[in-house]
């Protein structure tokens, strides 16, 4: 079933039964993981990939967006695509620095972003090339720790 087209902040809810977190049912629980994009098609491609394997996607159009986001609501991890949103060295370094248990992945056409070297190699759970591979993701979102206390804080 496609999914309708998101607003921008807008959340695709999945039915509450599959909300885990309730003791006694053997249903998953649903990690949030935003969405950071300035191409709406693209925004959508990902929400299809990700909310079939039990995540919350929530789509964002701007980093502006992103910060008030997070200044909101917790969420296991940002996509931030690297190509089309004009991202430098300070603004993941703050990021990080004011949500210290966000894993960050960036998307990127290019195999180098000689700009952001440091913030990737220093803020960067990883970096995943478009198109994106699903395996790949999963295969990251599930490398993240579930509790924030045993993921590494970076000064």
């Amino acid at each position: 079933m496609p999914l309708a087209p998101l607003t921008n902040g807008q959340e695709h809810k999945l039915p509450r039964s599959l909300a885990g977190n309730r003791p006694g049912t053997n249903f998953p629980m649903i990690q949030e993981i935003v969405i950071v994009n300035a191409d709406e098609t693209q925004r959508r491609d990902l929400v299809q990939i990700l909310e079939p394997r039990h995540y919350r996607a929530t789509s964002l159009d701007s980093l502006k967006r992103l910060e008030a986001y997070l200044r909101k609501k917790f969420c296991l991890a940002v996509l931030i695509d690297l190509d089309n949103l004009p991202a430098d060295q300070r603004f993941f370094k703050n990021l990080k620095k004011m949500h210290p248990d966000v894993c960050i992945l960036g998307l990127s056409e290019r195999p180098f972003h000689p700009e952001l070297e440091e913030a990737i190699s220093r803020h960067f759970f990883a970096c995943v090339s478009k198109p994106v591979d699903p395996d790949e993701i999963f295969f990251l979102l599930n490398s993240i720790p579930e509790q924030p206390q045993s993921r590494q804080h970076i000064d």
